[in-house]
This record gives structure tokens, sequence and C-alpha cells, in this order.
């Protein structure tokens, strides 16, 4: 992850929106704190994982259906 200070961010506001709406997160730090700013996509992304992962009976049957175990036994590494 790219990171900048609040200062060269403001710089190069454009720039840097259009490096993070392709998917290039960036970190901002500052002396009140620091944050990241990631594209709407990525963000959805992550919504609907925590929202799957937090219905246990969903995030159960994605589970089982992987199969890891017999996944593993598949790949010539």
């Amino acid at each position: 992850m790219h990171t900048l200070n609040a200062t060269e961010f403001r710089s190069n506001l454009y720039q840097e929106l259009a490096k993070i709406a392709t998917g290039a997160p960036l970190r901002i730090v500052s002396k009140k704190g620091d944050c990241v700013i990631l594209s709407a996509k990525d963000w959805e992304s992550i919504e609907e994982t925590l929202y799957l992962m937090g219905n246990e009976k969903d995030w159960k049957a994605i589970t089982e259906s992987l199969e890891l175990e017999d996944c593993a036994e598949k790949l010539p590494w």
C-alpha cells in the first residue's frame, strides 16, 4: 500500500484518486491520525464479505462448499 502525508495527497489529489479508483489503496498519514482510502468497488467487496461472515448460516454453507481438503489434493504442487 502506497503512503503519503496529507500535504502530498492534497498536492496530487486527482492523480491519486485515479490510482485509487483502479484498485490501489492509499494510506494517508497526518498528525491527527492516519486513514486509508480505497475504491468503492473494494469497499463494497469488504462489506459483502463482512455481511456473509456475520451470518453464521451463510458462512457455514460457503465454507463447507469450498471443501478445502479436496482442493489441496488436486493441486500439482
